[in-house]
């Protein structure tokens, strides 16, 4: 039970760091090693109290940005006034009808899984629907962290099926050549979920480089078998924050690609 709290809160709160960042209009990013360091830390102390594990939570989270939070001081004076009420205003929390707190996570979870969501992912692609709809099956059936684990292992298994190599997957092939403020990088090989925390680096220490110069980054996808949703989902808001730090992205060589479907974000491969 140890390890499976450890997993299930791990990721939960990566999932939520994940889907936050993007809704951040100073388009910020979250610090994943310290989320989680605050996160041990605060969860050792309640454990040491007799306190349920603590997790980063999507709703709460979500619920800062859309009020206009900016800083973390929000999440404090969160927690600050969920224990003002705990130690002076149970006896009024106990009167609240629990269908009235059931009614308000009934539609906080439909705002989050509403269906315009799996219409949307359909338009993406009808793999990406079937990897949405296993995981919610199978994540409702058990639990989180087997609900995750069945649809990445889908999506690998699909991605496999393409003829991508069980060694592609987690390796980042590509080639670097500087001209000047200009420096051009052609990409070898799939670039997947699994393997774009290490494009990410490449990449950024391109625009670091750059941005003193205020030069521009060249992305070459000719040489590229395949580039899926969340490639090109990171590669949507890389381009903007590279933008904003005075370096120009370029990509070319992804509309020499078929997609499977009309949505600009659909996977992309050569057959």
């Amino acid at each position: 039970y140890v390890f499976m709290f450890l997993f299930v809160n791990t990721l939960e709160s990566l999932l939520t760091v994940k889907a936050i960042d993007p809704m951040d209009p100073q388009h910020r990013k979250s610090d994943y090693n310290g989320d989680l360091m605050g996160l041990g830390v605060g969860n050792f102390v309640s454990g040491a109290l007799g306190g349920l594990p603590m997790i980063s939570e999507v709703v709460r989270s979500s619920s800062n940005v859309a009020y206009g939070a900016r800083t973390k001081w929000s999440n404090f004076f969160h927690g600050v006034f969920l224990l003002l009420a705990m130690v002076f205003l149970i006896p009024l929390i106990e009167n609240i009808p629990n269908a009235a707190l059931a009614a308000m996570l009934i539609f906080a979870g439909w705002r989050l899984t509403s269906p315009r969501h799996f219409i949307h992912t359909y338009h993406i692609g009808p793999e990406q629907l079937a990897i949405f709809v296993l995981t919610v099956i199978v994540t409702l059936a058990e639990d989180l962290l087997l609900g995750v684990l069945a649809g990445v292992g889908v999506n690998f298994l699909i991605y496999k099926l393409r003829g991508v190599a069980w060694s592609d997957f987690l390796k980042a092939s590509s080639r670097l050549s500087s001209h000047g403020v200009h420096e051009n990088i052609q990409l070898h090989g799939p670039m997947v979920f699994s393997n774009l925390l290490l494009y990410q680096k490449v990449f950024g220490d391109s625009v670091e480089r750059l941005r003193v110069s205020g030069g521009s980054l060249t992305l070459d996808f000719r040489p590229c078998s395949l580039v899926d949703y969340s490639f090109l989902d990171w590669l949507e808001r890389f381009r903007e924050e590279s933008n904003d730090f005075g370096v120009e992205v370029k990509v070319e060589g992804l509309e020499s690609m078929k997609r499977v479907s009309d949505h600009p974000m659909a996977t992309h491969f050569r057959s």
